[in-house]
């Protein structure tokens, strides 16, 4: 008995072939390829997403009682850090309002990009649609984050005037 004939009956065995499909048509895409590209541009949009974070604990750490908790926590939790946590929480208060624009401006253009980087890939995958412009990529990442951005503002911002309040 032929193995290699056992072999293409069984790979052509319809449930083995419904299985087989998605996956050739990744490998033919060069998926891999694709979805390391993706993890490379989901990497970047870390950077501008830590610094707006940033920003937003320095505009916390703006009121002397929340910058006294943070300090607390922080030094209660690593002692042997006390001078550089005090230090970091009084810079992060400082410099909180060109943080928070440069992490702003970058979550939107990392973020934008990565919506482009997976526009792409979904494009080159499913092939039988053409490709979008860079231009029609970009404005509609940037549609995307200003879309997700409003939703977010609309579901925290009542929630916290809601904590405020009590």
């Amino acid at each position: 008995m032929d193995p290699s004939a056992t072999l293409t009956r069984i790979l052509d065995l319809p449930p083995v072939a419904a299985v087989r499909a998605p996956i050739d048509l990744y490998n033919r895409a060069a998926g891999g390829l694709l979805a390391k590209g993706l993890a490379f541009a989901a990497l970047f949009t870390a950077i501008p997403t830590l610094l707006l974070i940033l920003g937003v604990v320095g505009w916390i750490a703006n009121d002397p009682a929340a910058r006294d908790r943070i300090s607390g926590t922080l030094i209660s939790t690593f002692p042997p850090l006390e001078g550089l946590i005090a230090d970091s929480v009084e810079a992060l208060s400082n410099g909180a309002a060109l943080t928070s624009i440069a992490g702003v401006v970058g979550v939107i253009w990392t973020v934008s990009q990565f919506y482009g980087s997976l526009d792409l890939a979904v494009a080159r995958i499913f092939s039988d649609e053409p490709e979008r412009s860079l231009i029609l990529r970009t404005a509609r990442g940037f549609a995307t984050v200003v879309l997700l951005a409003g939703l977010v503002v609309g579901l925290v911002v009542p929630g916290a005037g809601g904590c405020a309040a009590s």
